[in-house]
C-alpha cells in the first residue's frame, strides 16, 4: 500500500507517494490552507491514488467543500 498522509498541522509527510499524486495533494494542501480557518482540523491521506479526507466532527460541511475543490485540480 502506498500512503501519503498529510498532516496539516505537522507539514507533509510521505511513505513511497506516487510523485503525481503528492503534487496533486500538495495543491489540495495549499488550497485548504488559503481557504479553511482551522486546516490542522483537516486531513487527507492517499491510498492507491484514491484521496481521503478525514474531518472532525464540526469540519464535515467544509470536508464535502475540500472533496469538490480535488476533482477541479
Amino acid at each position: 500500500m502506498k500512503v501519503c498522509s498529510l498532516h496539516f498541522n505537522k507539514g507533509l509527510t510521505t511513505q513511497r507517494g506516487r510523485i503525481l499524486n503528492l503534487h496533486k495533494s500538495f495543491l489540495l494542501v495549499q488550497w485548504v490552507f488559503q481557504n479553511v480557518q482551522e486546516p490542522h482540523l483537516i486531513k487527507l491521506i492517499d491510498i492507491k491514488g484514491e484521496i481521503e479526507v478525514h474531518a472532525q466532527a464540526k469540519m464535515k460541511i467544509l470536508k464535502n467543500v475540500i472533496l469538490k475543490q480535488m476533482f477541479k485540480l
